[in-house]
């Protein structure tokens, strides 16, 4: 076996592994809410991660992969455009580039301004379509991170509702970072009532994207129905895996 093929098999070694324990640690934390593990999706966040190292993840059974950059996931897209991808915008998305955002993703999680909302209405509309997205909520209060504050945000998901080209599948929410996971809990129980608020309907904001790599087993706890993971999925892969180190979240 030459070295690429085992740098190959390291690679399917490492993701396997790191997605059992993800697969187990969710099982583990729907099983002490009550709730069935199936409810819950994981979505690749991969952020700085080779297209060659994504393109394992289908097979793997991961068909959701999130980006924080347009210009990032456009050769991304492009690469893996026959594997049944679905994409998802995951970071902060510039009005001048809804209209690329719109060409390469599934779902855009981070509707974090008025803005952004009415640009994303206008394009969709234009060609006569809707866009699945969230509702971006700042749980957390910092000034330094997008999204609608939990005062304005139940404003925010009534006005998507008088935008017919808008389909809001739910709320996204990055909590502030800490060590201690339980940290979080708080946040993910706000957006959670906030959603139950909110809803018209029993099926209503069905989604809940909360949780990344180092708080989302409490996520799946509070109702966590997406989780964005890097770190859990790709870390400990060999060097010669990435071009840069990978930083999911």
């Amino acid at each position: 076996m030459g070295t690429s093929d085992e740098n190959s098999a390291a690679i399917d070694a490492v993701l396997r592994s790191n997605l059992a324990s993800v697969r187990a640690a969710i099982e583990a934390a729907a099983r002490r809410a009550g709730r069935d593990p199936a409810s819950v999706a994981v979505v690749a966040a991969t952020k700085t991660v080779p297209a060659e190292v994504v393109a394992r993840l289908p097979g793997m059974g991961i068909v959701d992969a999130g980006e924080n950059r347009v210009q990032e996931a456009e050769s991304k897209v492009r690469a893996l455009s026959d594997l049944g991808l679905r994409w998802h915008m995951i970071g902060g998305l510039q009005t001048n580039k809804v209209r690329r955002a719109l060409d390469l993703f599934h779902r855009i999680q981070s509707v974090d301004r008025d803005s952004l909302m009415e640009a994303l209405a206008r394009e969709a509309a234009r060609r006569g379509r809707s866009v699945d997205c969230l509702i971006q909520v700042n749980v957390s209060g910092e000034s330094s991170k997008g999204g609608y504050g939990l005062a304005e945000a139940a404003t925010a998901i009534r006005r998507s509702r008088s935008l017919p080209s808008l389909r809001v599948g739910g709320l996204m929410a990055i909590p502030a970072p800490g060590a201690d996971p339980e940290a979080s809990r708080p946040a993910f129980r706000a957006l959670r009532a906030l959603r139950d608020a909110e809803r018209t309907a029993p099926d209503d904001l069905p989604d809940l994207s909360m949780g990344m790599s180092g708080d989302y087993a409490v996520a799946v706890e509070e109702g966590a129905t997406v989780v964005r993971l890097g770190t859990a999925l790709f870390g400990g892969l060999p060097a010669a895996s990435f071009g840069r180190a990978a930083r999911g979240d």
